[in-house]
């Protein structure tokens, strides 16, 4: 009778399987990507008076980045053309869409954890390109206005008060 390994580490290595679902512009990927990077950074700004200690803190500034490498063939073929069909007058760089990415981790989330980039725009595309047997990828960078993660945004600009 074989015992299944509860803990993750083996060898002093993590071990998991992922499993994946990325949404862009409403297509389902597949497994046509490799990496997905993304950060929400805010940085609040520093309220002094006429003394030499901060006397407070600004909501801050929202940095946001998110960052996806394609396999070049599915880029060209499936997503380059879905985002560029969402308004064939603009350059596919103008149009905005959002971005979806859940995945289950099987040995660390008990519920599968979603990213949700809203207003995303290509920014730049990039191509990795070696001499060796890897698929040629296209890394994008978006520009977008929002992430959530399950839901839950780092800055909350709903609960600020009327003015």
């Amino acid at each position: 009778m074989s015992v299944p390994i509860v803990d993750p580490f083996v060898n002093g290595h993590f071990y998991s399987r992922t499993s994946t679902n990325l949404v862009v512009a409403g297509l389902n990927v597949g497994h046509g990507w490799e990496t997905c990077d993304w950060s929400s950074k805010l940085t609040p700004g520093i309220v002094h008076g006429s003394g030499a200690k901060p006397i407070g803190r600004t909501r801050g500034k929202l940095e946001l980045k998110l960052s996806i490498g394609f396999y070049l063939e599915i880029w060209a073929s499936l997503v380059l053309p879905q985002i560029a069909a969402l308004n064939p007058a603009r350059g596919y760089g103008e149009n905005e869409f959002p971005i979806e990415l859940t995945f289950f981790e099987d040995t660390s989330f008990a519920t599968p954890f979603t990213m949700i980039a809203m207003g995303a725009r290509v920014m730049e595309a990039a191509a990795t390109i070696g001499q060796n047997d890897d698929a040629v990828l296209r890394k994008i960078d978006f520009s977008v206005m929002d992430i959530s993660e399950n839901g839950i945004s780092i800055v909350n600009d709903a609960a600020l008060p009327a003015a």
